[in-house]
Order: structure tokens, then sequence, then C-alpha cells
């Protein structure tokens, strides 16, 4: 079934916002990485790895992209081993964004060893996947289009695994945000949550609706059209870090007894405690306050410079 131009002209739409994203985050991490190059944050490995995941990403994002619409005028000879190329791309594209997400969860969880290793092997299983869903999925031509034949569970397996790794890193990372939530050092507990539940939202949205196309539908122009939704949203959520860079950044300055709505909540906890008789006064105070604020200054400083 050949796609009439109206289809291809939306598809052409999307996909152009997505080469616009891509684009524009790319130009601005190389911009922050030069300037890094003259500041002390170059020297931390850390900034330097989340600035190289971010240019790989964009890179593969804009490469996907562009060879996404010529895909649409393959032919006999070259539909097969084209359409393989493109399904290449879009996963390098998936699992650099995973890579991304992953990274920053071992940050904010200051190096703890356990989720190194559980991120290892997730991703580990993630190269699996793709692997599979490239060897499993392919493209025949019908005379008129070269048509792509989605394998249903290949589909279903790497947009699980990715919900999966998105559910992972934002449990991990809510679960470390809560020793900053506990005490009124920062307000970057609360950026980390808001983060990392928007993105779990918009992820687990797009993602379901991959594995219902997937599995159920087979009408060529529906099934390119969530392809580039789900592109859109992965550019989208990923250079969003420049939002909340300045949000992290916003946080770092704000005054010890400002109210966010956590610190609300906590007041309110400690002014019930108080009226019962109970003292407040070494709130804080004692060697889990310090453990906890030493904690906090190393992720701090991680996140300050992993994302400057």
């Amino acid at each position: 079934m050949s796609l009439t131009a109206s289809q291809i002209f939306a598809i052409a739409v999307v996909e152009g916002l997505v080469t616009e994203v891509s684009l524009s985050g790319l130009l601005q991490v190389l911009y922050l990485r030069h300037r890094a190059t003259k500041a002390k944050a170059w020297k931390d490995p850390s900034y330097r790895i989340t600035s190289t995941i971010s240019i790989a990403f964009n890179i593969s994002a804009i490469s996907y992209a562009i060879i996404f619409m010529p895909q649409f005028f393959f032919v006999g000879s070259n539909c097969r081993a084209g359409s393989m190329f493109v399904n290449f791309l879009s996963h390098c594209t998936y699992f650099t964004f995973d890579c991304f997400t992953c990274f920053k969860t071992y940050l904010y969880s200051d190096g703890d060893p356990r989720v190194k290793w559980c991120t290892i092997a997730i991703l580990s299983a993630r190269i699996g996947v793709a692997a599979l869903d490239i060897y499993s999925s392919y493209s025949v031509w019908d005379g008129n289009l070269c048509n792509y034949i989605q394998w249903p569970a290949s589909g279903i397996a790497y947009n699980t695994l990715d919900i999966f790794i998105d559910l992972y890193c934002t449990i991990v990372s809510i679960q470390c945000a809560t020793k900053f939530l506990e005490w009124d050092f920062t307000r970057i507990g609360e950026i980390i949550i808001n983060e990392n539940i928007i993105r779990s939202a918009v992820m687990l949205g797009v993602n379901l609706l991959e594995i219902y196309v997937s599995y159920t539908v087979a009408n060529q122009y529906f099934l390119f059209i969530a392809y580039t939704i789900q592109n859109l949203a992965y550019t989208r959520l990923l250079n969003l870090e420049g939002f909340w860079i300045e949000e992290r950044h916003k946080s770092y300055s704000t005054p010890q007894n400002e109210t966010s709505v956590f610190n609300q909540l906590k007041a309110l906890a400690q002014a019930s405690s108080a009226q019962d008789g109970e003292s407040t006064r070494n709130y804080g105070v004692g060697r889990k306050g310090r453990v906890v604020r030493a904690s906090v200054t190393r992720v701090r400083s991680k996140v300050s410079v992993s994302f400057h």
C-alpha cells in the first residue's frame, strides 16, 4: 500500500521537528562543552561522559530523522538493507537515551555499586533486544512501497524494556532524592522528583503506543507516524536537560528556610510534634546529620559539574 502525499507530508513535519530539536540540542551541548574546557568541570570524567552521550544521542537522532523519509522511496534492490539500516539508527537513538538517563541515575546515587551493576545488566539486555529486533524485523517490496514488517515479539520486548529502564531510573532517583527532602539543605530533591515523574509519564505513553501499534496495526502510515511521535518524545525529553540544568542551579542558591511543597509539609509535621511536647532542637544534628550533609555535598558537586 502506497502512502499518499498528505501522509508523507505529515510524517515529514514531525521528523523536521525531531531534526530541529536535536540540532539545537547538539549545538547547545557543543557550546557548553567548549566553555567547560576553560573551567575545572572538564577535568571531571562525569561531565565528559554525559556530554559525549548527549552528543551521540543527538547525532543518532538527526541521522535517523534524515534517513527516515528516503526509506519511502526504497525499491526492491535496497528495500531490505536500507530498512535494516534505518532500524539500526533508531536503536542507536533509543539506546543512547537509555544510557543518558541511567548515567544520571548513577550520579544521583552517589556512585552506588549496586546501581552501577544493575545499570550494566539492563543496558546489556537492551543491546541484546535491539540486535534481536534488527535481525527479526524486515521490509518487503510489494511493487509500490517498501513495507516494513515489525516482528511483534521484538517490538513488544524492546519497548517494554525501555519502560522498565525508565521506571528503574525513576525509582532509584526518587529514592536518592528523599534524603534531600528530609533535610533543608537544598530543593534539588524536589527538582529530581519532578524531572523523573514528567519523563516517566511521557515515556510510558509513547512506548505503550508503540507496543500497541507493533502488535495490532498493519497500516504502514500509522506504524510510521507512531515511530515519529516516539522519536520526537525522546529528543524533547533528553534536550530538556537544558531546562533542568537551570532548575538545579537555582536550587543550589535556595535559602535553607525557603519553603517548597515538601518543606511546607515537613514544617507542619514539625510544628505538630512541637505542640505535642516533642523536642525538635536537635533536628538534623549528630552523626546522621553529618553523614547526610556529606552525601548531599558530594552528589550536589557531581550534578553541578556533570550538567553544567
